[in-house]
């Protein structure tokens, strides 16, 4: 039995980790935002919980259980998943920001409840040629021998044809007004008294010897008497005659009228005709702008445009949040109860449209506020990034600056001012402060100007 799990919607994760885990035996496997789990999925939105959810191996299958505050969806974003749900091949998991599709391998069937006694010991029978038992002694063939076997006790043969030969009286029937109908394949009737039970201490329903009347003797030399039938045979019934054509006329086919257009429902045309105006208007553009088209080519313009704005939007708000996570900036969007940005929080970009074009969602902005506030912090982000490069880029230097060191050097006085040179204990200097920048980085002027980089970006953040 294995388990692949593998990001579907991500090229690559954020921390450089894999995009796909692999499970094997009989151990859990705990997923979520802490890095000392199974599987570490990051989020900086603290959507995906620390530990999100745990997927246990039993009874031959893998089953998801859910232990995550904004939960764990299958196969659809708004399916959340009833703990325990078990995996099957092709489910797609939607964790976070995180479409993750299951792979499952020597999955066990769902076992049925067995239909015999659970007492009775099941054999194995994974070795044809081997027996948890020893095997039985060989038979005796003597034992075999017609001869050899007790017939037990029997009478004479001549009683048993005597018995064969003797007719059986035929029980009366009592008179019926209402006959039973012939059955269909032609059996006749069975009689209504029926014949006595045998003895309860009899169990082949063998019917017990007559005590006192003796068997009749048989004349051989004449040929036994025909017995009376109880019940009169029953004709055999006359085929069915197969039957023959039957001669109807003509039945002539009504002439089908020619398919005429649809024609159009009434306020349509007028009805597209003001929605192209109002269109034509709320983009500031003449009202005959969009006369000549067609609603399907129109409708499929609009909705491709509004997928490319969405998807590029998507993108560029990822770039932030990356950009922020390379520098290790304090400032990062968090899913609050209230005003969530769609376009920042769907997994993918048809849910996003799902959510903003379609029926309100409490906790989530519109179409309109959405794009409006993606716009805003993105242009945001761009003059803030430019702001704080400039500012480290300055204290970066100033770190540098030879006057800066003189001035932290200070004045020689006493002994120092005999006792070697100034330029050599500004070296010194210089060299403690060059260490100090970085002391577990080999680049230290990237290092040192990330991390002047973020501070800088985080006031600026702060003051916005």
């Amino acid at each position: 039995m294995r388990l692949t799990l593998t990001i579907e919607n991500f090229s690559r994760r954020p921390d450089g980790g894999p995009l796909t885990y692999v499970a094997e035996g009989r151990r859990s496997i705990d997923i979520g935002r802490n890095q000392h789990l199974d599987w570490c999925l990051p989020d900086e939105n603290h959507f995906i919980s620390g530990r999100h959810c745990e997927i246990a191996p039993r009874d031959g299958s893998y089953y998801l259980t859910d232990v995550s505050m904004n939960g764990t969806f299958v196969n659809h974003p708004d399916n959340r998943v009833q703990s325990p749900y078990r995996l099957r091949d092709g489910d797609r998991l939607y964790i976070g920001e995180y479409v993750v599709v299951a792979h499952v391998e020597g999955d066990a069937p769902a076992l049925e409840p067995a239909a015999v006694s659970s007492t009775q010991p099941v054999p194995a029978y994974d070795d044809f040629w081997s027996s948890s038992e020893p095997a039985p002694p060989p038979i005796d063939p003597r034992s075999l021998d017609p001869r050899r076997l007790d017939p037990g006790p029997q009478t004479d043969w001549i009683d048993h044809v005597a018995d064969v030969a003797t007719p059986i009286a035929p029980t009366p029937r009592r008179p019926s007004a209402d006959p039973a109908p012939a059955s269909f394949w032609g059996e006749p009737p069975q009689p209504a008294a029926a014949a006595p039970l045998a003895a309860p201490n009899d169990i082949w329903g063998a019917p017990s010897p007559a005590a006192s009347t003796p068997a009749p003797v048989v004349d051989w030399g004449s040929p036994p008497p025909a017995p009376a039938p109880s019940v009169a045979p029953l004709a055999a019934p006359a085929p069915l005659a197969a039957p023959g054509p039957i001669a109807s006329a003509p039945i002539a086919a009504a002439p089908v009228p020619p398919p005429t257009p649809a024609a159009a429902a009434p306020g349509t045309e007028g009805a597209y005709a003001e929605f192209l105006t109002s269109f034509a208007r709320a983009l500031n553009l003449p009202e005959q702008t969009f006369a000549g088209a067609t609603p399907a080519q129109l409708g499929e313009q609009l909705g491709a445009l509004t997928r490319l704005i969405a998807e590029e939007t998507r993108q560029l708000l990822r770039a932030r949040a990356e950009a922020k996570r390379l520098t290790r900036s304090a400032s990062h969007t968090i899913i609050e109860a209230q005003g969530n940005n769609p376009l920042k929080f769907a997994p993918t970009t048809e849910e996003a449209l799902r959510i903003v074009l379609g029926p309100p969602r409490p906790g989530y902005l519109s179409a309109g506020p959405a794009f409006a506030q993606a716009f805003v912090d993105v242009k945001a982000h761009e003059l803030r990034t430019y702001a704080a490069m400039q500012e480290a880029m300055r204290m970066l230097s100033d770190s540098l600056d030879p006057a800066s060191l003189e001035r932290a050097q200070g004045k020689d006085s006493g002994i120092a001012s005999l006792v070697g040179s100034r330029k050599a204990r500004l070296w010194d200097r210089y060299v403690e402060r060059w260490t100090a920048m970085s002391p577990r980085s080999g680049d230290k002027l990237a290092d040192a100007f990330m991390r002047n980089f973020a501070d800088c970006y985080d006031r600026a953040d702060a003051r916005k």
